[in-house]
């Protein structure tokens, strides 16, 4: 007696291989938008400190050195991440005040 229905299950079809987990440094960043703003607001609040003069003036190229780094190479990194996850207008604000603080802070 012979099955009619000897053709192998449908659907995709199963992997021998076992699943590996996918290590918490190897995925992308959630949320780049919270690296952008965190570091424009810090770098530039910094800055503002030492020009309203609650900071020595002599503290300028550390707070330019801040604003380089946060205000300048942070919004950077977000703008690629923005960019790779797809959103086009953070990513344009963030590479447009990244790159003004980042010359702002070369000018001091």
């Amino acid at each position: 007696m012979t099955t009619i229905n000897s053709r192998p299950p449908a659907g995709p079809p199963h992997s021998q291989r076992p699943r590996v987990l996918i290590h918490r440094a190897n995925r992308r960043a959630d949320a780049p938008a919270a690296l952008g703003l965190l570091g424009i607001a810090s770098g530039t609040c910094t800055l503002s400190a030492v020009l309203a003069g609650w900071l020595p003036l002599g503290t300028v190229l550390i707070a330019a050195a801040v604003l380089f780094t946060c205000g300048g190479v942070a919004p950077f990194l977000a703008m690629r991440g923005s960019y790779g996850q797809g959103d086009p207008f953070f990513g344009t604000a963030f590479g447009c005040v990244g790159a003004f603080n980042a010359t702002v802070a070369l000018d001091l």
